[in-house]
């Protein structure tokens, strides 16, 4: 699996990056001092974090300049997608899952609170109970039938 994009928010400088892509080979990031390389590598780093390396800290990460609204609960920072990526299959993981699933994304965001968001862009619909309820009431209603008709039989075996 690979980083295909990423997009980061109000992570200390960076208010928002946008999405940006990451090319499969290397990705540069250019630009001048105290612009914020390092600070969107970090957010990054978050996605999946090494041991030993610090969380999120809303008192630490949120930018300086807008951290007035957290003191006067304008804006939950557990409610703020910090970091979020985009990843996709490489050619040899897409021969080991089903046809369905290959042209699937797959998205992570992290948030300040450190919970995650995961979900499958692209995949196959999923069934819900409002799909399946009529044929489950039928099969409800034969099962019922079933079970009337062998109280009522007279079988040697009772």
């Amino acid at each position: 699996m690979r980083l295909a994009r990423a997009r980061v928010q109000k992570y200390r400088s960076i208010r928002d990056s946008g999405w940006f892509d990451v090319e499969p080979r290397k990705t540069i990031l250019v630009g001048p001092n105290e612009a914020g390389k390092t600070a969107l590598l970090q957010a990054l780093q978050q996605l999946n974090p090494p041991e030993g390396v610090s969380r999120f800290d809303v008192l630490r990460d949120y930018p300086r300049s807008e951290y007035n609204d957290v003191t006067t609960n304008t804006v939950d920072p557990a409610r703020i997608i910090v970091v979020e990526a985009e990843f996709v299959l490489e050619p040899d993981d897409l021969s080991l899952i089903p046809e369905e699933y290959r042209s699937c994304r797959y998205y992570f965001g992290r948030k300040y609170d450190n919970s995650a968001i995961h979900i499958l862009l692209g995949g196959p619909p999923i069934n819900t109970y409002a799909d399946l309820k009529r044929d489950l009431m039928r099969l409800g209603a034969h099962v019922d039938r079933a079970a009337a008709a062998s109280a009522t039989s007279t079988s040697p075996l009772r």
